[in-house]
């Protein structure tokens, strides 16, 4: 569970407080907004079947997601900019399909599904 908050504390910026930054800072349009988070989604998207191509439950992955979304934030607070955010979107969308592959695997592996 502290993993998953330690996540979503990661996955903010990229989250909710994007869009102030988008609409006060970068001055991003509604569409660009959209586009940033479905930039995110195609990174995602494109990312899972190398998450789910091993069969393996790797709980290590899950602090390297978490630590992953945080370093790539970090530019986008020390210097906006459509390239930063960008990069922080796909890293985003990266990070979080390796964590949900494996999250869920292991949530699943710790409580089956037969309880």
């Amino acid at each position: 569970m502290a993993m998953a908050a330690g996540f979503n504390l990661c996955a903010l910026p990229v989250g909710q407080q994007f869009v102030t930054l988008a609409t006060q800072t970068l001055h991003l349009s509604p569409f660009g907004i959209g586009a940033m988070f479905a930039l995110c989604g195609v990174a995602g998207i494109a990312t899972a079947p190398l998450a789910e191509r091993d069969a393996r439950i790797r709980p290590g992955l899950l602090p390297a997601a978490t630590a992953t979304l945080g370093v790539a934030v970090l530019p986008v607070g020390s210097a906006p900019s459509l390239c930063t955010v960008g990069f922080a979107f796909v890293a985003g969308g990266i990070a979080f399909a390796f964590f949900m592959t494996h999250w869920a695997a292991l949530r699943q592996r710790v409580f089956a599904p037969h309880e």
